[in-house]
């Protein structure tokens, strides 16, 4: 926790100065600047955990309504490709679609009208469909919403 805070206080990467006013000036110039910091304190320093760990917080991901978690391979070189896997909250749907054209449906969902893409899905007219998505907006509307399946059981 020391070594986090004093990154977070280093002031020896910063080249620009603050005035009494509170704007920025550049060290040398004198002229006006953004007052960004450059190094460790643009990126914030986030705990780690064990993998072990993972039931744990992502209960935790759920209960404060948090988007998700990123695991990271400790193995793979700095920026390797796969490195990374996010894992967001999901819910799925019941939707009603109401017209299909150029490989997308409109649907329905408690009045909320939004467009899926169909991709391999044969769709038509009065189809109920499941649909996932990340939450719902405040305005009813679902956040990235992706095709599942269709509901044959609800028709």
């Amino acid at each position: 926790m020391e070594a986090h805070a004093k990154l977070q206080t280093e002031d020896d990467d910063r080249d620009w100065w603050v005035d009494s006013r509170g704007c920025a000036h550049h060290e040398k110039t004198g002229r006006f600047t953004t007052a960004v910091p450059r190094g460790w304190r643009r990126a914030p320093i986030v705990p780690e955990y064990p993998l072990r760990e993972f039931a744990n917080r992502w209960d935790r991901v759920k209960a404060e309504l948090r988007e998700g978690l990123v695991l990271v391979s400790q193995r793979a070189p700095l920026g390797a490709r796969g490195s990374k896997l996010k894992v967001k909250r999901t819910e799925t749907l019941d939707a009603i679609v109401m017209n299909v054209a150029g490989g997308k449906a409109v649907c329905n969902y408690y009045g909320n009208i939004f467009v899926l893409s169909c991709g391999k899905w044969p769709l038509s007219s009065g189809d109920m469909v499941e649909v996932r998505c990340n939450g719902v907006y405040d305005t009813g509307q679902p956040r990235n919403p992706r095709m599942v399946r269709i509901r044959v059981d609800l028709q």
